[in-house]
């Protein structure tokens, strides 16, 4: 560095900043605030009372919680399991409107629908439906009803939440069924019965056989009901009505008039007998069903293209033609399988590529 530059150096660290730095006050640190009795006042009172609002919400949400399980511990649960998407029946008779429920989702049922297992059942006012399970018993379930129908391993369980069906019960293989209400649980013994559920009573009837029924809170105390074996044998010692009012918290046990069951007995044999007279192999046709996991495999696992129906009544339905049980053909569609007669379609055709 020359002596020029030496120069114009120290004219540089001679010159003062004009940025100034701020004095030290010591009052920025040790000056305590003024106490303010108001604002202390407010403070306090703040937290008291937030201290009560926690309080009364947390015994609300216990008591909630306490009202719940009181409230729910009669109410039927969706049952879910491994087999849901086996076929457990069809229903063979609907009229109105009755919708299978998946969640949120409310699908209507139509005569020749395929039922499959824990499908839960709304039947709409003045509907009803019949269902031929694979054992061929039926059940028929009347309106404003809610049932789930569930099975696994030999047992039948239908969960009847409310409203009003109709059993008739063929045993096979050492089947057990069994019907669970808010009230009971009635295990069958190979009958005909009737159970009406409704918000302050609970009913059952019986025609033939044997219903053992067991209340809620008693599972050590059971009641036999015993029907009777024709419409002329009238035992007026057997005891085959059981009614429990909720309300009165009153259980009856009487012997009740026949004719209403027998002409429901006598209908749903009609129907049911009907169906199987036309279609004598449809467990074993539905039985080669295969299982689809994906609706859109339905091409790759038969190695056939999708087929589109066009019905009379202008309802389309796209699947696989599986096979012709009598009158009717199994569809499997990418909504689940269908049992349609073929008077009722109009035409078929291939979807388009």
């Amino acid at each position: 560095m020359n002596q020029q530059e030496w120069e114009k150096f120290e004219e540089i660290l001679k010159t003062k900043p004009s940025l100034k730095v701020p004095e030290w006050n010591r009052d920025i640190f040790y000056k305590q605030p003024k106490y303010n009795l108001k604002t202390r006042t407010y403070d306090l009172e703040f937290a008291f009372y937030s201290k009560i609002a926690a309080s009364i919400f947390f015994f609300l949400l216990i008591g909630f919680l306490v009202f719940q399980q009181f409230f729910y511990k009669n109410v039927i649960p969706v049952v879910e399991n491994k087999t849901q998407n086996a076929v457990v029946g069809i229903a063979i008779l609907v009229k109105g409107n009755v919708f299978l429920k998946e969640k949120s989702n409310k699908t209507k049922i139509r005569a020749g629908d395929i039922i499959q297992n824990t499908s839960y059942l709304e039947v709409g006012p003045d509907s009803e439906i019949q269902i031929l399970l694979k054992n061929n018993s039926q059940i028929r379930i009347s309106e404003n009803s809610k049932i789930q129908i569930y099975y696994e391993k030999k047992r039948w369980k239908i969960l009847q939440e409310q409203g009003l069906s109709f059993h008739n019960v063929n045993l096979r293989n050492k089947e057990k069924y069994k019907i669970v209400t808010p009230t009971i649980i009635a295990g069958v013994r190979g009958t005909f019965f009737k159970v009406l559920v409704q918000s302050n009573f609970e009913e059952i009837k019986t025609l033939k056989g044997k219903l053992e029924v067991l209340l809620e809170n008693k599972e050590s105390e059971s009641i036999l009901l015993e029907g009777i074996i024709s419409e002329k044998i009238k035992d007026e010692n057997k005891k085959n009505f059981l009614k429990i009012d909720s309300k009165k918290k009153k259980i009856s046990l009487n012997h009740a008039n026949y004719d209403e069951l027998f002409v429901i007995f006598n209908r749903m044999n009609e129907v049911s007998n009907g169906f199987l007279d036309k279609n004598p192999n449809v467990w074993d046709e539905i039985d080669k069903i295969k299982v689809v996991e994906n609706p859109d495999d339905l091409e790759k696992i038969y190695n056939r293209r999708i087929e589109i129906l066009k019905l009379y009544n202008g309802i389309k339905w796209k699947g696989i033609i599986v096979s012709q049980i009598g009158d009717s053909i199994i569809l499997h569609t990418i909504e689940g399988v269908k049992i349609i007669k073929t008077n009722e379609i109009l035409e078929i055709q291939y979807e388009e590529n």
